[in-house]
């Protein structure tokens, strides 16, 4: 889902060497190197430029730090604003955070993949009255998460109500 472009994170800031990069690139003389030849031509050139000449770089690399934090600044109250609510699981996933710890216990050795397939198996053969228990907890947890979305809703957050699929 895109974000606002209010929202966007501002843009990193640069250090001395990648200010100078960007200069470089604006030469025409060096448009037309590949990829390759123009980072060891400059490599070797700021590995040869004076501390002096080096100075110059690092104080428009301070003043990029400084815009960074500030834009920073005024990034993060509008994040915050919005809070995320984090979506529900469905019945499957409130049965696997039920039976994994049971399944690890049994086969510690047992890799990641071989744990979700046995958790898959059970899920399969459990019994109606299991899996209806656990769809039960699913649309308990969906109809909190739509309440707390219709909530965000009315204090000014642009998002939707997602049906429940148990």
């Amino acid at each position: 889902m895109p974000r606002k472009l209010a929202l966007r994170k501002p843009k990193r800031a640069l250090n001395a060497y990648n200010v100078f990069l960007q200069e470089m690139k604006e030469r025409e003389e060096l448009k037309n190197m590949g990829f390759i030849e123009f980072t060891q031509f400059c490599s070797e050139r700021w590995r040869s430029l004076k501390p002096e000449e080096k100075q110059l770089y690092q104080e428009k690399a301070r003043m990029d730090k400084q815009r960074y934090e500030t834009e920073m600044k005024s990034f993060w109250p509008l994040k915050l604003e919005k809070s995320k609510v984090k979506r529900p699981m469905s019945a499957f996933l409130l049965f696997c955070q039920r039976e994994r710890p049971k399944v690890k216990c049994k086969h510690p050795a047992w890799p990641q993949t071989q744990l979700v397939k046995e958790l898959a198996k059970r899920w399969r053969c459990a019994s109606p009255t299991l899996r209806a228990k656990f769809k039960a907890m699913a649309r308990k947890e969906m109809t909190d998460y739509q309440r707390k979305r219709m909530q965000n809703d009315i204090h000014g957050s642009d998002s939707t109500i997602l049906s429940c699929h148990c």
